[in-house]
């Protein structure tokens, strides 16, 4: 059993994941709302780094949402994959904030034998 502050913390944490994830889901790939917060975006000339191992994650996300997947795919191949990681995360958070226990969240899946 988790305590009831863990519950708490639990639950925030799932609504900030959940909140992002829709955020990003609902925005328009093509026309940001909001300007990028990417730090290799803000300090990537000055540090002399040129790669962003994140870049289009955003978009392909936004396209995934749409069900575009070949776009989706082209902006960033891991969105899925980022997206069932983040689903699984957000299970488990708020499986611990209202049964008080993590588990796992693939828990109800057929194993091979």
């Amino acid at each position: 059993m988790h305590s009831r502050k863990t519950r708490v913390s639990a639950l925030a944490e799932a609504a900030f994941w959940a909140t992002g994830l829709l955020f990003v889901a609902c925005s328009d790939p093509l026309h940001p709302v909001l300007p990028s917060v990417c730090l290799f975006d803000r300090m990537g000339d000055w540090l002399g780094i040129a790669f962003c191992p994140g870049c289009g994650l955003g978009r392909s996300v936004g396209w995934l949402a749409r069900g575009d997947f070949g776009a989706s795919w082209q902006a960033h191949p891991l969105a899925l994959p980022a997206v069932f990681v983040l689903a699984a995360h957000i299970t488990r958070l708020l499986r611990t904030a209202v049964r008080g226990t993590a588990g796992s969240p693939l828990r109800g899946i057929a194993r091979p034998a």
